[in-house]
Parts: structure tokens; sequence; C-alpha cells
């Protein structure tokens, strides 16, 4: 119990009003000092995450991802992981560095995804080019088969073009001469 002389005339309701507040003041000076004693100077929270889609080595591997900062371990966080350090100072410089780490991590996966997106889109466009390849020579090798095939109208249909362009006759006529031989129903000229 404090023992407090004041100085000057008081009436009783003053007096135990001044009472009332040291003992308030001492129960909270004894917390603090509870307080002081019990915590870890420069406690961080954390809380463990499975790194599960990150891309590494060790698709497995558990990563570390602080929570919060606090003076000291609160009730809260008993029972929780932590990390206790010597200072309240480098618990804040382990919590940004770590902070710094993940930004830095964030920013080199969001590159990788652009990145695999990028490479997906051009796989896409290749094999769409090769289709369309492919889908081109078989109609190729079709009209070099019905060439070899069909070699006496073909070489007919070049004599009957070669005997009308020594003549002069412009490719319109030549077109023209073959609408007509259609309409006849020249074989040659199908």
């Amino acid at each position: 119990m404090w023992r407090v002389k004041v100085p000057g005339h008081h009436n009783c309701q003053e007096m135990q009003e001044i009472t009332v507040c040291l003992r308030n003041i001492g129960s909270g000076i004894a917390t603090y000092g509870e307080l002081r004693t019990s915590c870890h100077v420069g406690d961080i929270g954390r809380k463990d995450l499975c790194a599960k889609g990150v891309v590494s080595a060790l698709d497995t591997a558990t990563r570390i991802a602080y929570e919060e900062y606090n003076p000291c371990l609160f009730i809260q966080h008993e029972g929780g992981t932590y990390h206790s350090f010597t200072t309240f100072s480098e618990g804040v410089d382990a919590y940004y560095a770590v902070l710094d780490a993940q930004k830095q991590q964030q920013a080199a996966l969001k590159i990788e995804k652009e990145a695999m997106k990028r490479l997906e889109n051009v796989r896409k466009d290749q094999y769409r080019r090769i289709l369309e390849l492919e889908y081109s020579r078989e109609e190729k090798m079709l009209m070099a088969d019905l060439i070899i095939h069909n070699k006496a109208l073909v070489d007919s249909a070049i004599q009957v073009i070669c005997r009308a362009l020594a003549q002069k006759t412009s490719w319109e006529d030549v077109e023209r001469m073959h609408l007509e031989a259609i309409h006849k129903g020249d074989y040659v000229a199908r």
C-alpha cells in the first residue's frame, strides 16, 4: 500500500477519489510490470502457408508469411506460430524484409505466368498453322494425282492455250473461249 501526503485541507470525498485514483495507478503499474516480464520483446506472428502452385524445385515446400508484428507476445498468439527477436526493431526489420521478398516472389510469379501464357498462345498458333499446311499439302497432292491420271487431257488443254497465245490472243479472250468450250460440253475445258 502506498502512502501519499496531500498538502492542504480536503474534504472526505476528495480524499476517497484521490485514493481510488492512486490504487488504479498502482494496479496499472503492476499489470505493466507483469506484461514486461512475460513478454518476449519483438514478437512477430506468422502463419505457415503451403506453396503449391509455385513453380520451384520443391513444390510442396512450406514458406513463412508474417501476419503482423507486436512489441510483445499477446495471449491470442501464444497457441500459434511466432518468431521472437531480441529487440522490437529487429522484429520490424525481419517483418518488412520478408514482406519485400514476398512481393518480389509475387512479381516474378506474375512475369512467369505471363510468359507461360504467351508461350501457350504461340503453341496454339503454330499448331493451327501446321493443320493448315497439312490440309494444303493434301489438297495439292490430290491435284497432282488428278494431273498424273489425266495427263492426256492436261496436255490437250495446254496445247489449246499455247496455240491461242501464239496467235497473240489476250487472256480475256482465252477465258471467254474457255467458257464457250464448257457450254459446248468440251471434256478438255472442264
